[in-house]
């Protein structure tokens, strides 16, 4: 499946995704403006809540990334930056 997407529109879907999925227990309010140079650890988004946006990511998008490649994604640029790349290839 392939996007039209910017890296800024990726960036706003993981976001969004973000906000959706967790923002009930953060320590901000859900209509907060998060920052993309936000690392996930000052969201208070631990290694599994990470691994849990990451595959919520990968389904919107219908893409498959290796554990190995979002592991190394330590703030939201970086996420947004390796769907962009992976999008770009077609998944």
């Amino acid at each position: 499946m392939q996007y039209d997407l910017s890296e800024e529109d990726i960036l706003d879907v993981i976001i969004s995704l973000i906000k959706q999925t967790y923002a009930g227990f953060m320590d901000y309010p859900a209509d907060a403006v998060i920052d993309p140079k936000t690392f996930f650890v000052d969201l208070g988004i631990n290694s599994i809540d990470h691994a849990e946006i990451m595959t919520l990511a990968m389904e919107k998008f219908g893409v498959d990334i290796p554990v190995e490649k979002f592991a190394c994604t330590n703030c939201l640029v970086d996420a947004a930056k390796l769907f962009f790349k992976a999008l770009c290839k077609g998944g």
